[in-house]
């Protein structure tokens, strides 16, 4: 969690990411809480594409970035593969999805 809290904090205000893909490394639910606060910045980069699997992330993370992918932004295409999210964070994913049309996957 501490290499991807230094990597958020270093894209905060880059214009040009739009893919953020940490893919298999053990983010866990405190790493993908600071990938939900970058996301909720104001000067966030304009990430298109987020890929978060095999992260094992479980239901906390999953409503952290729940609160996130229920607003409209860049995002476009989100990655959750094989992670411990429960049906608490797979109720919460959906609600953000039925909130945010702008999600293509």
């Amino acid at each position: 969690p501490e290499e991807i809290e230094y990597i958020c904090r270093c894209l905060r205000k880059n214009t040009t990411v739009t893919q953020l893909n940490a893919s298999l490394n053990p983010l866990g639910d405190r790493g993908a809480a600071h990938v939900a606060a970058l996301l909720a910045a104001p000067d966030k980069p304009p990430v298109a594409r987020l890929s978060l699997n095999g992260c094992s992330i479980g239901a906390e993370g999953a409503c952290a970035l729940a609160e996130v992918l229920a607003e409209p932004s860049c995002l476009e295409v989100v990655e959750l593969m094989n992670n411990s999210i429960d049906d608490k964070g797979g109720e919460a994913l959906l609600a953000a999805l039925k909130k945010n049309k702008r999600l293509k996957q």
